[in-house]
């Protein structure tokens, strides 16, 4: 499915919105409950080796831990890119890093998929 850009806002908006304001029960429900999320963090900062977590169980209390430990961290959107079945997000969030966000979608518009790719790896 070719995702426009109102389509890829209307799932990024609410994302950086609940990210934001803290809202983890909003972040999770735009989740699909077999999401693959990957990110270096997962690596340095918890200490998963690959990465990478797979369902939304077992990656809501990561998602709760970084809101609850990183209160200073917030998203903001820089660029939008468009595809198939996804769309990538340029943003600046936590330590002030670029980032970029590839977010792949179910056809109901939920996130099946979401890797994270930085600017730096150095952190503070």
């Amino acid at each position: 499915m070719l995702i426009d850009r109102e389509s890829a806002l209307a799932v990024a908006e609410p994302l950086v919105k609940a990210w934001n304001e803290r809202r983890e029960s909003r972040l999770l429900d735009l989740l699909r409950d077999d999401i693959v999320f990957r990110s270096p963090l997962l690596h340095q900062l918890y200490h998963i080796q690959e990465g990478e977590i797979r369902g939304k169980k077992d990656l809501a209390p990561y998602l709760g831990r970084i809101l609850m430990e990183l209160p200073h961290t917030k998203f903001s959107i820089k660029n939008i890119f468009l595809g198939m079945n996804g769309f990538v997000l340029e943003f600046v969030s936590i330590f002030e890093k670029t980032v970029i966000g590839v977010f792949d979608l179910d056809d109901q518009g939920r996130i099946s998929g979401w890797s994270a790719y930085f600017d730096s790896l150095d952190l503070p």
